[in-house]
C-alpha cells in the first residue's frame, strides 16, 4: 500500500470516525428520557400525586406539602422549643451550629397506606446541600423513635417545624460559614421532581 494512499484514506476514515460519534451522542441525547420538573414557591400547596423521593411504595397520592416560611436558627435555640438537650450527641455538631428551620403543612386526604420519606427530603444550592437534621426531629417527635418516616391519618393535617443541617462536615464544625439567601427544596425526586423554592 503506497504512502499516499495512506496519506489520503486515513483523514478521510478519521473524519468519518468523527463525524458518526457525533451523530451518536445526538442520537442518544435527543431520544433520552428527560425527567419532568416542576417549581413552587412558599405558600404553594404542592401535591405529591404519587411522586416518591426513594421508592414508589411511598404512595403518596392525596399528601401534599405547603411551605409557609424558612428561617436560619441554631442547634440551641431549636432544642430549647421542645425542652431537648443543646449539646448534640454528634460529634460533628455543636450547640452553635447552624439549623435551617422551614414551616411546614403536611396534609392527607383520603389515603389509608401512604407515608411521608422525610429523610429523601433536601435543601440544595449551587454550593450547598442540607438535609433534615434527625436529632432535632426527634427531639419535636419523641415518637418518631429515630425514623423520618410517618403517616398521617386520612382527611387530617400536620404543621411542623422541620429542621435541617448542612450536609457538609466542615461547615458543621465551623459556625462562622455562609448561608445563601434561596434554596430549592425537593420534596419528590420520581416520577416527576418537584422543588418548592425557599428564602431564608
Amino acid at each position: 500500500m503506497s504512502k499516499l494512499y495512506l496519506k489520503i484514506i486515513i483523514p478521510f476514515l478519521s473524519f468519518f470516525l468523527i463525524a458518526f460519534i457525533i451523530f451518536r451522542i445526538f442520537s442518544v441525547n435527543s431520544t433520552a428520557i428527560q425527567q419532568q420538573v416542576e417549581y413552587y414557591d412558599i405558600g404553594q400547596e404542592v401535591k405529591l400525586d404519587g411522586c416518591f423521593t426513594n421508592i414508589v411504595d411511598e404512595n403518596t397520592n392525596g399528601y401534599s406539602v405547603t411551605v409557609y416560611s424558612g428561617r436560619v436558627t441554631t442547634f440551641e435555640e431549636f432544642a430549647k422549643k421542645y425542652g431537648g438537650s443543646t449539646e448534640p450527641s454528634a460529634y460533628e455538631l455543636t450547640s452553635e451550629s447552624k439549623i435551617i428551620e422551614l414551616d411546614v403543612s403536611i396534609k392527607n386526604e383520603k389515603n389509608t397506606d401512604g407515608y411521608i420519606f422525610l429523610r429523601g427530603w433536601g435543601l440544595q444550592s449551587v454550593n450547598d446541600e442540607w438535609i433534615p437534621c434527625m436529632e432535632l426531629w426527634n427531639m419535636e417527635f419523641e415518637q418518631s423513635t429515630g425514623s423520618f418516616s410517618f403517616v398521617l391519618k386520612p382527611n387530617s393535617e400536620m404543621r411542623v417545624s422541620i429542621p435541617f443541617e448542612t450536609n457538609n462536615d466542615y461547615e458543621l464544625m465551623h459556625n462562622d460559614y455562609p448561608i445563601e439567601d434561596s434554596y430549592n427544596m425537593v420534596i419528590s425526586r420520581a416520577p416527576v421532581k418537584k422543588i418548592i423554592r425557599i428564602n431564608v
